[in-house]
């Protein structure tokens, strides 16, 4: 099973020189991705590593790990790790598009002196750019004998600073380290002169690529505005030859252009909207190379993308009007400025005016309310539905999804509420079979999770409010009358207070003027439907 960490952004304190503030340590883990993060910490901001269990037995085999398009940041410690702690083998691990920015004691380290040991292999780093940065080092000093790195393959490594230090012991040893475009301060590595290597090290390589390639701009996921011409740019080497004939520019398959000189641009119009994949291929007496791909978003001028109506999917009773709204949308989700002007129909029955407002006739059933606009030669509709019934129905507003309200029948034989052992009683016979909103918990004391809600069709509602509430109207919309009942909830009396509201009204509950001080619980709601079917409420 693949597992992803995608668009993360990690920052640990880096204030701490050398403190243990590690960022994203990657322990014992298969067939993850890591992609589009940003993470920061004063040492050790992205390790991959393998543990030892509590048990002291080994953990499974570190394999399948992808990092890319991923910056590291750090003015502390060591940067990247792989196998830092390190208790079993690791293998088959990929660094792709990482850029590693002032991370002093090293840009990355393979192994490290405190690792328990293990195999590491085929570990691939394909453009990967040091800033500021430290050695990339890949050290097999293991406590434990037997250890090894085999199989390290880089491709297309930028470093400004520092270089390569590859050290192996009598406990393991490096081989097999194949380095290709390694460029170190500015310049193109040709042999191992710059590279440092100790003891229990075999067959390393330095390359060159008959041409190398790559975009400088724009970068990988850049969003482009394409109502303008967008500068493509890209660097190309031929350390063979020296010279380059000509790089070409695509997106895709398509050609965009080319440039015979450096720096090598061109100028890119497009109306093209969504991705885009761009390469370079440079040309030269020594063959082509094309070079890794940049993915890229185009935007163009806003334009209309969608329609939303509101309110959505509800209900209501027959006879009675509802006023709907569109808001347009452009292709990015923004909101379209100037807003177009709509035309509004309904199907099933009823009318609906100009404006947006429905007239429900004296049928029961669904409908489906529309609105069409179009601008620039571009048309979108938008809908809800609404269920015209004798049936009540009340809808609690989610202000907050991890406490959703979930609506009852008031049963007098059962408590309405139970915490910290104690349960509603007293609760007058005349409020038996109203629907009940339970909202009297401490925990929503908290002022951004009060409990509102909306009534399809004519009701009485009810609060019962604690009279540990020192202003009971700072929580209401509007004015409440108070009756004479009271429930006891525990010890506490909570008063009965109640509104009457017509059809398709929202009853807003939660403080207004009153903060989350309030001692104890503060208040629950039920509600009467009044209609010829239901009887008036008490």
């Amino acid at each position: 099973m693949k597992k992803y960490i995608l668009a993360l952004l990690l920052s640990c304190p880096c204030h701490l020189l050398f403190a243990a503030n590690d960022g994203l340590d990657i322990d014992s883990n298969q067939n993850l991705l890591i992609e589009d993060c940003y993470v920061s910490g004063g040492d050790d901001p992205l390790c991959m590593k393998s543990c030892i269990l509590k048990d002291k037995s080994k953990p499974p085999v570190t394999k399948n790990n992808v990092t890319r398009n991923t910056v590291v940041y750090t003015i502390g410690y060591r940067a990247p790790q792989i196998g830092a702690e390190a208790a079993s083998d690791l293998q088959d691990v990929y660094y792709q598009d990482m850029h590693i920015i002032k991370c002093g004691a090293s840009c990355l380290s393979i192994g490290y002196n405190d690792s328990t040991g293990g195999h590491y292999s085929n570990i691939h780093f394909e453009n990967f750019f040091g800033e500021n940065s430290g050695d990339f080092i890949i050290n097999s000093n293991y406590r434990e004998p037997g250890s090894s790195i085999d199989g390290v393959v880089i491709k297309n490594m930028y470093l400004n600073t520092g270089s390569i230090n590859i050290s192996g012991s009598a406990q393991g040893g490096v081989s097999n380290v194949s380095m290709t475009n390694l460029w170190l301060g500015g310049t193109l590595q040709t042999d191992l002169s710059k590279v440092k290597q100790g003891a229990n090290v075999s067959n390393v390589t330095v390359n060159t690529s008959p041409i190398a390639v790559r975009i400088t701009r724009p970068t990988a996921d850049a969003v482009l505005d394409t109502t303008h011409p967008i500068v493509l740019e890209a660097t190309a080497l031929c350390p063979a030859s020296g010279s380059i004939d000509k790089v070409e520019f695509y997106n895709g398959t398509e050609k965009i252009g080319e440039s015979t000189s450096s720096p090598y641009t061109c100028n890119w119009t497009t109306t093209s909207e969504g991705t885009g994949t761009l390469t370079a291929i440079a040309t030269s007496g020594s063959g082509t190379e094309t070079s890794l791909a940049i993915p890229v978003e185009l935007r163009g001028a806003p334009h209309l993308g969608s329609i939303a109506v509101t309110p959505g999917a509800n209900s209501s009773a027959p006879g009675t009007s509802l006023a709907y709204q569109a808001i347009a949308y452009d292709q990015f989700g923004n909101v379209l400025q100037p807003q177009p002007t709509f035309t509004w129909s309904v199907s099933g029955g009823g009318t609906i005016d100009a404006n947006g407002v429905f007239a429900i006739g004296a049928a029961t059933g669904t409908f489906t309310v529309e609105a069409q606009a179009t601008t620039n030669g571009i048309s979108k509709t938008g809908s809800t539905t609404l269920e015209a019934t004798n049936t009540f129905k009340a809808y609690a507003l989610q202000h907050n999804s991890d406490y959703p309200y979930a609506w009852s029948t008031l049963d007098i034989g059962k408590p309405i509420y139970c915490d910290d052992d104690d349960s509603s009683k007293d609760i007058p016979a005349k409020y038996q079979g109203l629907q009940l909103l339970q909202t009297a918990r401490k925990d929503y004391q908290n002022p951004f999770l009060f409990a509102s809600f909306k009534v399809s069709h004519p009701a009485r509602v009810y609060i019962a409010m604690s009279d540990k509430v020192t202003n009971p109207a700072a929580w209401f919309s509007g004015i409440y009358t108070k009756t004479d009942d009271k429930i006891m909830v525990g010890n506490d009396p909570f008063s009965i207070y109640y509104k009457d509201y017509p059809a398709n009204s929202v009853v807003l509950l939660g403080p207004k003027s009153e903060t989350a001080n309030t001692p104890g619980r503060t208040y629950f709601a039920f509600v009467q439907a009044q209609s010829a079917t239901t009887g008036k409420a008490p």
